[in-house]
């Protein structure tokens, strides 16, 4: 009879073992995750992959070949934005005195989708800067959505003009062409072009530059004329606005590029730091876990032990 009870008494622990283990490897309920949870836990790269489909966490591969593209593009079409500048330079500056009460033409170059970092945000915080020191007729000429979703609270009477999708396609000069006529339609005197200029894949500077209107320097370019023979008079300003609107379409065409390139370095770093940021906070949460699950066991296994001295005593 001592036998059968003593072998009893071995089932009932480890019966009462068998059921703490069990316990203890469930997921705890209590707000933490189970080992399996955590281990299946995407990270934050690859759950915007949804979201963004040019970026992907096990092919960073393909986000560095884009980004290498758009280099290409940029470097190849930096030397006609500079040599345009040094065209203007050479056309004689405004007498002092005539810059007051200008019509400013504010183009901020955003882009069209976010995840980019402070790409967009730097562009709209330059802008405000500068629109407290312009007249009140000054107006903004909107390139990319992002910008415009930042600045309709605070200056959305200015914007007169959006336009979006620019990226969708490889930027072209046709593209920007057709932007500026639609803002020389809109009859300026001076254009302040906002953009990021792009330095090194995890940098960008945010730059403004200014190009007056041919209207506005239409007496100063008849001595930048002198050196060349035109038909007439009338030919001769004809070839200026269209020197001019080129001199433009040329900056912007730059500039678009250079926003292009910078906005795909920052979403790169953006990702990266994000999925860094998520593998950190995966494993602060795996020791939390499994510190919660040791205690469970520790406490189980005490029971279990003052359970069965109880037995035995009794």
């Amino acid at each position: 009879a001592e036998n059968v009870e003593a072998r009893r008494r071995r089932r009932m622990c480890c019966a009462s073992a068998g059921a703490a283990r069990r316990s203890a490897e469930a997921p705890l309920r209590d707000g933490d995750w189970g080992q399996e949870h955590l281990g299946q836990a995407p990270s934050f790269a690859t759950c915007v992959c949804q979201v963004d489909p040019a970026y992907h966490q096990d092919d960073e591969d393909v986000a560095a070949a884009k980004l290498k593209g758009f280099q290409s593009r940029m470097f190849a079409a930096r030397p006609l934005g500079e040599s345009m500048n040094n065209m203007v330079k050479e056309i004689p500056p405004p007498p002092e005195g005539e810059e007051k009460d200008l019509k400013y033409m504010l183009v901020p170059i955003t882009s069209d989708r976010g995840l980019c970092g402070g790409v967009n945000g730097t562009i709209c915080k330059a802008v405000k800067a500068m629109v407290p020191n312009l007249p009140d007729d000054s107006e903004i000429f909107m390139i990319g959505i992002k910008g415009e979703a930042i600045l309709k609270r605070t200056h959305g009477h200015k914007i007169v003009r959006i336009v979006t999708d620019c990226y969708k396609n490889p930027t072209s000069f046709a593209l920007a062409s057709e932007i500026v006529e639609e803002i020389v339609s809109l009859k300026y005197d001076k254009a302040a072009i906002f953009y990021n200029r792009f330095q090194s894949a995890i940098a960008y500077e945010t730059m403004c530059e200014e190009i007056e209107s041919a209207d506005l320097m239409l007496e100063r370019i008849a001595t930048f004329t002198e050196k060349y023979e035109f038909e007439d008079e009338f030919t001769e300003q004809s070839c200026m606005q269209d020197m001019m609107a080129f001199c433009l379409a040329s900056k912007i065409y730059s500039r678009l590029l250079e926003g292009a390139t910078s906005e795909v370095s920052a979403r790169m770093q953006a990702m990266e730091n994000a999925t860094k940021n998520c593998g950190e906070m995966i494993d602060k949460l795996t020791i939390t876990m499994n510190k919660a699950r040791q205690a469970v066991i520790t406490q189980e296994l005490g029971e279990i032990v003052s359970g069965a001295a109880a037995v035995e005593a009794g």
